[in-house]
């Protein structure tokens, strides 16, 4: 009888077990309040992506989620934390392309896109458009397109002074297009930060002769022709679908030509550095979960223009954020950061 009883609490202890296993291992999500880490300062504007896919997840789910922010080594302390946390896809985390530049220069101990440590549930597009960010240059600088440029700085090695905010995405699209290009080593690489770039490219100064700005933000000098000009746009496309038609600047932001019109397709993509952001968890996160937790997400990016009136819509444009959350599927966002490691590390020199 003993041998019956101890058999029977055997199987109750497996099968409680295995319960206890399925339950973790999948089930609903969320199963309790979302912690979603976030690399920036609060005061970033990329900081309307956290709080906004806060917010959707609450609206979807109506479980709590709460945004915890620390750009402590470019966000490893956090990455780190996550590490420790339970693989239930309670806690989640924001990653840009700047992940993988402090992967690259020693600040991360494991790569984002390290598929032992992290997998990638979606991806989708900072506020600023996929790819856009303009040379913006002074009116009666004597070069006014790409080969003028290249031309000019040849024939004068190191007269070119181009501002380097070491570290922001906006220097690594800029590198990526000299290196790339062959160009850097003509130019001389000015040190700056956003005051000293603003201040350094003002005609007034001419310290700095080459700066890039985000799209909208280079918009606001493309309006005063007698000071500034646009040499290219460092996007791979011409798709200007997701502005708002009543966007000031617009017209002038689609008559400075792109990569894709200045080097054609192939060129362009191999130049192009695209503002990827991704949502990733722990790596032993099951599959049915990080399914859940992507359906809930990439819901945002059917948010459509139509749908005008929507908060979640209006948030996306905050301080002049443009862009709509594209889905992008994990295997893509995978395949461009290891695309982009090589370039980005030829940047920084590693």
């Amino acid at each position: 009888m003993k041998k019956v009883i101890a058999l029977v609490l055997a199987l109750v202890m497996v099968f409680g077990l295995a319960a206890c296993t399925k339950k973790n291992g999948g089930g609903d999500w969320p199963s309790g309040d979302v912690t979603l880490y976030f690399p920036y300062d609060e005061s970033s504007l990329t900081a309307v992506n956290a709080t906004t896919m806060a917010d959707w997840i609450n609206n979807q789910t109506g479980k709590k989620a709460e945004v915890e922010y620390n750009k402590t080594a470019s966000g490893w302390n956090l990455a780190e934390k996550m590490l420790k946390e339970d693989a239930d896809g309670l806690t989640l985390m924001v990653v840009g392309l700047d992940a993988l530049t402090g992967y690259i220069k020693g600040d991360w101990a494991s790569a984002p896109f390290d598929t032992t440590k992290f997998q990638i549930v979606t991806g989708f597009t900072q506020p600023y458009p996929y790819s856009g960010c303009m040379l913006i240059t002074q009116a009666d600088a004597p070069y006014s397109t790409w080969k003028e440029l290249e031309a000019y700085a040849k024939a004068n090695p190191d007269k070119v002074n181009v501002a380097d905010r070491a570290g922001s995405i906006m220097t690594t699209k800029l590198k990526s297009l000299f290196n790339q290009t062959g160009l850097s080593k003509y130019v001389h690489w000015t040190p700056a930060t956003s005051d000293s770039v603003k201040t350094g490219i003002d005609p007034a100064n001419k310290s700095i002769n080459i700066a890039i700005f985000d799209e909208t933000s280079a918009a606001k000098y493309l309006q005063q022709p007698d000071k500034y000009k646009a040499i290219i746009n460092c996007r791979a496309d011409n798709d200007f679908s997701y502005y708002d038609p009543a966007t000031n600047g617009l017209d002038l932001i689609k008559k400075v030509p792109t990569l894709l019109d200045v080097f054609g397709k192939d060129k362009a993509e191999q130049y192009n550095v695209p503002n990827t952001t991704a949502i990733i968890c722990r790596a032993e996160v099951p599959a049915e979960t990080v399914a859940k937790i992507k359906a809930v997400i990439d819901k945002l990016g059917e948010v459509e223009k139509s749908d005008a009136d929507d908060s979640f819509y209006k948030r996306q444009r905050v301080n002049g954020g443009t862009s709509k959350y594209y889905t992008w599927p994990s295997a893509d966002i995978l395949k461009e950061w290891k695309r982009l490691e090589p370039v980005i590390r030829e940047i920084e020199g590693k």
